[in-house]
C-alpha cells in the first residue's frame, strides 16, 4: 500500500504576505531597491492596513522584503531574489492563482 504524501499548507499570513510582495513586485516592475509606502500596497491588494501590517512584518522576518520603521511605513524587494522568491512575477507564487513555492 503506497504511502500518503504529506502536502505542506500554507498559512494565511504567508498567502496574505506573498500576495504583498507579488503587489510590491509588480508595482516595481520586479526591480529591487526601491523604497514604496507599505500603504499603498495594502490599497493595490486590497487589504487593510492591519491585515496588511502582519503581512509585511512576516515577509520582512522571512526576508522577502525589507522594511522602514515600526510598523514598516515603507518597504522594497531584497536584492537576492531568485525562482523560487515568491516576489517573482511568473505566477508560480502568486496565491490568488493557487500557485506556491
Amino acid at each position: 500500500m503506497p504511502r500518503a504524501t504529506r502536502v505542506r499548507r500554507t498559512s494565511l499570513v504567508e498567502k496574505r504576505a506573498r500576495a504583498v510582495c507579488t503587489g510590491l513586485a509588480r508595482v516595481n516592475r520586479s526591480e529591487p531597491m526601491q523604497w514604496r509606502m507599505a500603504r499603498l500596497i495594502a490599497r493595490s491588494v486590497a487589504f487593510d492596513y492591519k491585515t496588511a501590517d502582519a503581512a509585511i512584518s512576516y515577509a520582512i522576518q522571512k526576508g522577502w522584503l525589507i522594511g522602514e520603521g515600526v510598523p514598516p511605513h515603507s518597504v522594497r524587494l531584497t536584492d537576492d531574489r531568485d525562482l523560487t522568491h515568491p516576489c517573482t512575477l511568473d505566477g508560480s507564487a502568486d496565491p490568488r492563482r493557487g500557485g506556491e513555492t
